[in-house]
């Protein structure tokens, strides 16, 4: 009951609440500590066997995973970035039917995050070998040499994407701000809905290699054609609307708001290593469905551990 409750909301709400509704005086010390007993049980519990996916309610054709960074308080002075990891199960509809949540504190390597994503994955391609494996994510060079040893394909966050036409519209229109946004809304467009249209938009980006431009916007324009250019072969953004696959990384931006800042960066929090460590994947078991059940099942089915 602890380690639920503190996964989801901070100490003091715990204390108050254990108080006031179960007639218990419990110091914070407590609560934080036998969290941290129940994470390291649990964990050591989690490394010898696989959690079952709930019933999908309809056949499993695509499963995207994605990756991404956001940052938390750590020590007294300074923030790090903790990673979340998600793995979406999709029916032929494109629509979104089941979603595993993977997180972990900052580390440097981020071995442990790479470790318990591949360890997921490894066990969803087993059980669903016929399903399509994509990849959707920033920018990140980092997240493509991870993620390109199990997808088929993978795609560059359409969001993303636009953000840099933004740049782009002031070099197309520097002096007029009616017409760069009437050039950047059929940009989005012909990036969304014309097939190659990103190569179509990167030929006329390089067009403003001659025009002259503000120091400034020469930078956006330029950091605009080398994202273009590193990213082309993933902006196949019709081909995969016509297959109703995903082109945001909008559920794993969401995992690392609702499995990290919703919790970890609440006001006055300030996360030792060793805590955040045994935190954070806790707080995804409890945030995916159907998995808190499962392993505290397992936890008092075992008799080594709870001895």
């Amino acid at each position: 009951m602890l380690s639920s409750k503190y996964a989801h909301v901070p100490v003091k709400v715990v204390q108050k609440d254990l108080e006031e509704n179960h007639n218990r005086k419990i110091s914070r010390s407590f609560i934080q500590n036998i969290s941290q007993l129940v994470s390291n049980l649990l964990l050591r519990k989690e490394e010898n066997w696989e959690y079952k996916i709930p019933k999908m309610p309809r056949v499993v054709k695509t499963i995207s995973i994605g990756i991404d960074g956001t940052c938390m308080p750590m020590g007294d002075t300074h923030w790090r970035e903790a990673m979340c990891g998600t793995i979406s199960f999709y029916d032929e509809d494109g629509k979104r039917m089941h979603t595993i949540y993977i997180a972990n504190a900052p580390e440097y390597g981020k071995g442990t995050f790479k470790y318990r994503l591949d360890k997921e994955i490894l066990a969803v391609k087993k059980l669903f070998p016929k399903a399509e494996i994509i990849g959707v994510a920033d920018g990140a060079k980092e997240n493509w040499l991870f993620l390109e040893k199990y997808t088929i394909s993978n795609t560059l966050d359409y969001y993303h994407a636009t953000e840099y036409l933004t740049k782009a519209s002031k070099g197309i229109h520097p002096r007029s701000k009616t017409l760069r946004k009437t050039w950047y809304e059929k940009a989005c467009d012909t990036l969304k809905n014309v097939k190659d249209g990103a190569k179509d938009l990167l030929k006329e980006i390089k067009g403003l290699k001659d025009k002259k431009l503000s120091n400034s916007v020469r930078d956006g324009v330029d950091s605009t054609i080398t994202y273009f250019n590193n990213n082309l072969e993933r902006m196949n953004y019709k081909d995969s609307i016509d297959k109703k696959l995903p082109i945001g990384s909008g559920v794993t931006e969401s995992a690392c708001k609702i499995v990290v800042k919703q919790r970890v960066c609440v006001s006055g929090a300030n996360w030792s290593e060793y805590g955040a460590k045994r935190f954070l994947p806790i707080r995804a078991i409890s945030l995916t469905e159907g998995r808190w059940s499962q392993i505290w099942n397992r936890f008092m089915g075992d008799k080594e551990m709870v001895a």
